[in-house]
Parts: structure tokens; C-alpha cells; sequence
């Protein structure tokens, strides 16, 4: 059970009224529960996308799954986005590339980077239909919290602090 509280803990935001010990150090085995996780907040965007397709108009819907989405999993994903295009694009050899993405402000590739995939999220969403939604949403949410198992297994941490 810690392991999976651990992965919901880091994952999001939403508050564990069962969790104890937050001091402990983080199970190593977390991670295996990313994709459990993924399936929660896609299963919460299905249900915010069911409900709001009742009152407001698809792509209001959408919008809302995309703001739902965003703030269940703390905007880790866009920060995340923002570091990396800022880094990537941004710097001119390896150590600017770290530093640019260890600095706590966006740069413009990074806010650019939040924008246009933020406007995919939206324009994809808003074609789903309630049906559709049930299976895509959880679906991708389990596949993109599994994309870092699958990282991870194959790559090593550039810098040794983290």
C-alpha cells in the first residue's frame, strides 16, 4: 500500500486522508504503481468529461478535462515540458542545457511548448465522445505515466544530483 500511496503522493496532488508516516523516505517501488495512478486521473477526466458534456457545449467539456488534468497531477507534466524545451532549445551545450533546466522560471520555448500542447490536449479531447472518453482518457493516462518505467529502465540520471 505505501508504494502506491508514495506514486499517488508524487503524482498529484490530491490529498491521502490514510497516509501516514510522510516523513519516510519514498518507496523504491513507486514507480511500478505509475500506470495505477495514470488510470485514476484519466478515469477522474472521463468522469469531469461525461459530467460537464451534459451542461456545456464539447469543447467547453474538453477544456474543463484539460484543466481538470492539469491541476489533479499539480501541472508536474507542463513544468516538466517547460524545463525540458527550455533546456534543449535553449542552451547551447550540455551544462547551459542543465542550468537552464534546473532555473526556476520558463523561458519562451517553454511557455510556447505549454501552449501548443495544452491547445492539442483540447482540440483532441473536444472530438471524444462520452463512449470514447471512457476508454481513450484512462488509456492515456495509464500510457503516459508508464513512458518514465520505460525511461528510466533504459537511461541514466545525466546529473548525479538528480
Amino acid at each position: 500500500m505505501k508504494p502506491l500511496a508514495d506514486a499517488f503522493t508524487l503524482l498529484t496532488i490530491i490529498p491521502l486522508p490514510f497516509r501516514r508516516n510522510r516523513d519516510s523516505s519514498p518507496s523504491k517501488f513507486a514507480p511500478l504503481f505509475f500506470p495505477i495512478v495514470g488510470l485514476l486521473i484519466g478515469l477522474m477526466a472521463a468522469a469531469g468529461f461525461e459530467l460537464s458534456n451534459e451542461f456545456l457545449p464539447r469543447t467547453l467539456s474538453a477544456a474543463m478535462v484539460v484543466v481538470i488534468v492539469v491541476i489533479a497531477s499539480g501541472a508536474l507534466h507542463v513544468d516538466g515540458l517547460a524545463d525540458f524545451t527550455d533546456g534543449v532549445f535553449g542552451g547551447r551545450n550540455p551544462e547551459s542545457r542543465l542550468r537552464i533546466m534546473k532555473q526556476p522560471d520558463i523561458g519562451a520555448f517553454g511557455v510556447v511548448a505549454i501552449v501548443l500542447i495544452l491547445a492539442i490536449d483540447w482540440l483532441a479531447i473536444s472530438t471524444l465522445t462520452t463512449a470514447t472518453a471512457w476508454i481513450v482518457l484512462p488509456l492515456i493516462g495509464m500510457v503516459s505515466r508508464s513512458a518514465p518505467l520505460v525511461t528510466m529502465s533504459f537511461t541514466k540520471y545525466i546529473s548525479s544530483n538528480g
